[in-house]
Formats: C-alpha cells, sequence, structure tokens
C-alpha cells in the first residue's frame, strides 16, 4: 500500500465501512493529476513530518485517526481555569461549611497538608490548613472542628477573593456599610471581639485593621478590613 498524504486542501471525509482499501483509493485519488498544468506531487508538498505507510496506515483509518498519518500533533489539552473564592455566608470558593474533612481536603487544587493543633484531654480535634494566594502570601486559613468545616478565614487581599459586591481585604468599611446595611459587632462567650457583620450578609465577620477599633459597636467607615471570617448565619445571630 503506497503513502498517505494529506495536500494543502482538506478533504472531504466519507464512510471507512468500505475498508482501507477504499479510503486509501480517496486519499490516492485527491492528489493533483500530473496532466494540464497542474504540477506533480513531489515530496516538497506533503505536509511536515513522519507519514505513516503500510499496515500502521490501515490501522490508523480503520480507526479514524487520519490526523495522525502525518504526524499532525495532538491537540493541546484545555488549561485548568484559576480557582475563585468568592465569599458568602455558607463558605468561600469551593470550600463549604459543614464539609467533611475528606470533601475539604479534595476542593484544594494541591496536596494539602493538615496541621493538628494542641487541645484538652476529651476534648474534638482541631485541625487547621493553609491556602497560599497568587503572591505566595497566605491567602486562607481553613478550621476543621470535629473532622467538619466551621471556619474559612480570608487573610490576605486577593482579586479571586470577594463577596458578590466586590468587598475584599483592604477594602474600607464605608463600602462594606453601603452594600449591605448597618454593622454589629459579634462577641465571644467570653465577651472578646470577634469582628463585625453586616445586617444583609450574616454569617460573615469583616474584622477591623485598628485593633482600638474592633471593640467599638460600630466600626469607623474610613477604616479597612483586615480579615474576612466566614463562620456561617448560626454563629453570628443575635443571642435572645
Amino acid at each position: 500500500m503506497g503513502a498517505c498524504a494529506r495536500t494543502g486542501e482538506p478533504q472531504r471525509s466519507t464512510s471507512i465501512d468500505g475498508g482501507s482499501r477504499d479510503a486509501s483509493r480517496q486519499v490516492a485519488n485527491a492528489a493533483p493529476s500530473p496532466s494540464g498544468d497542474a504540477a506533480p506531487l513531489d515530496a516538497e508538498t506533503i505536509p511536515t513530518g513522519e507519514v505513516v505507510v503500510g499496515q500502521e496506515a490501515e490501522q490508523l483509518i480503520g480507526q479514524g485517526r487520519t490526523r495522525d498519518l502525518v504526524g499532525e500533533p495532538p491537540e493541546a489539552a484545555p488549561q485548568p481555569t484559576a480557582t475563585t473564592y468568592e465569599i458568602d455566608p455558607d463558605g468561600v470558593g469551593p470550600f463549604r461549611l459543614g464539609s467533611s474533612r475528606a470533601d475539604t481536603a479534595r476542593a484544594f487544587r494541591w496536596r494539602s497538608e493538615w496541621k493538628t493543633m494542641p487541645t484538652p484531654p476529651g476534648a474534638p480535634g482541631v485541625e487547621s490548613a493553609t491556602i497560599l494566594g497568587e503572591a505566595g502570601q497566605p491567602l486562607l486559613r481553613l478550621k476543621v472542628l470535629a473532622g467538619r468545616l466551621t471556619e474559612i478565614a480570608v487573610l490576605a487581599r486577593d482579586r479571586r477573593a470577594a463577596t458578590v459586591s466586590g468587598l475584599q481585604v483592604g477594602t474600607l468599611f464605608k463600602e462594606a456599610l453601603d452594600a449591605h446595611g448597618d454593622p454589629r459587632l459579634v462577641t465571644s462567650r467570653t465577651g472578646q471581639p470577634l469582628g463585625f457583620v453586616m445586617a444583609d450578609l450574616p454569617g460573615v465577620l469583616f474584622v477591623a485593621a485598628n485593633p482600638a477599633s474592633r471593640s467599638r459597636s460600630a466600626p469607623p467607615p474610613g477604616e479597612r478590613i483586615a480579615r474576612i471570617v466566614v463562620v456561617g448565619p448560626e454563629a453570628t445571630a443575635p443571642e435572645d
């Protein structure tokens, strides 16, 4: 069987039910005739690449892999898109509050390493993991309590980590107030200030950059946000 070559013009595909003989005849007939003004087909008109002949060529035709007959490179695999970390009351990007440790680990785009935090005897286990940002700085810190994801902290400014209204670390509190309503200070059971939650964005704590502003009843509008911590609406609900 002769060498199979592809001319500069794309050929119309047809059924290969007739076997490799018909397909080979079809490729041969596609070559221009040496009669008339048409120049004979020579080696210079064959596309660059190794030409497959013989039994191997018949197998490729039977499999519909005619691109491989002239050694054309395979199409490039699609490139993965960058991970986005949209902040909402139930999580940050692919990390969702309440997820198991295993599901949380699978949301990483790379191998994750967990750190076990010291706890008193008999207390639930606590683990944490850190995700780096585009510049290599710590971007997210995940906290797993008793095998469940309970807290996600956004630690640095990154264009991918923002609320639907565009709030991110470094944003002025004025923008947060304009976008999500009045603030309310949230404290721990011992009275330690945890951050401010906005009226229509429950479960998301905004921590002021200035430590002196963190215990105020409301943040100064000109203060910047140092951290955003997602703990879920139930954790920030007002006490009865």
